[in-house]
């Protein structure tokens, strides 16, 4: 996310659902991820909150895509498991 320079290193939330929104999740598909991965709760993902949201999230999906995009059933796929709930 190379939005993230230009707020010191970190995610805001606009710039997460705008990186988000282009896979085709809803706005609140995305702010549940963003609020899964801002463990902090302050409203921007530092460099350990996105490692560790990328870590789950982003790159099981890298490893199987032909692209770095994946498809809202493959989100949705990773979303809606237990495990994933659980983080």
């Amino acid at each position: 996310m190379g939005d993230a320079v230009s707020h010191g290193g970190l995610i805001s939330r606009d710039d997460f659902n705008k990186a988000f929104h282009m896979h085709g999740l809803t706005n609140v598909e995305v702010m549940e991820a963003f609020s899964m991965a801002d463990l902090n709760r302050d409203g921007m993902l530092n460099k350990p909150e996105w490692d560790g949201f990328f870590r789950f999230f982003v790159a099981p999906f890298q490893t199987m895509a032909k692209t770095w995009r994946a498809t809202k059933a493959e989100m949705n796929l990773v979303i809606t498991e237990q495990w994933f709930k659980q983080l």
